[in-house]
This record gives C-alpha cells, sequence and structure tokens, in this order.
C-alpha cells in the first residue's frame, strides 16, 4: 500500500482471470482537506483508466478499534470516554473493527466488484450517511 499525501493510501490489486486492476483510494478517519478530492479522483481515473480496464474506487471507513486508538489517550479510562463518545454518535452504536474495513477493501479488490468503479465506499456504520 502506498501512502498519499494527506493521511490517505492507495491499493493496488488485480483479477488475473479478468484482466483487470483496481486501484482503491483509502482515507483517513481525521478530517483532512484530502477527503473531498479523493473521491473526486476515484470518479476521474475511473472515467481515464476504464479503457485500460482498471477500476477505481475509494474506500471512506469511520470511527474504528484498532490497538492505534488506545495510543492517541493518556489513559484506558479517556479511550474508554472516546468509544463510549463515538459509540453514541454512530448510527449502529458501535465502532468499526478492522476486519469489517478489511472485508470491505477485499470485496472492492476481488472480482466480486467487477462491476463497480468510481464509486466511494462509506464503511462507518452510517455515521455519515444516516
Amino acid at each position: 500500500m502506498e501512502t498519499v499525501t494527506g493521511g490517505a493510501s492507495a491499493a493496488y490489486g488485480s483479477d488475473a482471470v479478468a484482466g483487470v486492476v483496481n486501484v482503491i483510494l483509502v482515507t483517513a478517519t481525521a478530517p483532512t482537506s484530502i477527503f473531498p478530492q479523493l473521491g473526486s479522483w476515484a470518479r476521474s481515473w475511473a472515467a481515464e483508466l476504464k479503457d485500460r480496464r482498471i477500476r477505481v474506487n475509494s474506500l471512506s471507513p469511520g470511527a474504528t478499534d484498532t490497538p492505534i486508538f488506545d495510543g492517541r489517550f493518556k489513559t484506558k479510562e479517556e479511550a474508554a470516554g472516546a468509544r463510549k463518545m463515538f459509540a453514541g454518535m454512530i448510527p449502529l452504536g458501535r465502532m468499526g473493527e478492522a476486519d469489517e474495513l478489511a472485508s470491505a477493501a477485499f470485496f472492492l479488490a476481488s472480482g466480486e466488484s467487477s462491476y463497480v468503479t468510481g464509486a466511494d465506499l462509506v464503511v462507518d456504520g452510517g455515521w455519515t450517511q444516516v
């Protein structure tokens, strides 16, 4: 995975059977000025690269409970308070798990998403959609 300016990453995958290359742009959870650009880039690149059989999509994760999350706080109590705050803001009532985000990325990188390009897959428990 390559890091893109502004805390985002680009993942590349290919479907050898279909001869299709997938590019997935992944945003970070902390808002930065790059977020609106990634969706626009995905749409622009999808249009530009379609004739080369390259699909481009973006993945926008929400608050995700990982070991890194705890390290952002001085105490375990502060981290627990932040988890509770996020859970109260997210319609599904909890933070996401890393394997849920990985499943979304694997979907975009797989042949299962062969008819998906230029899309932004939001995996945030409904935080920005509901």
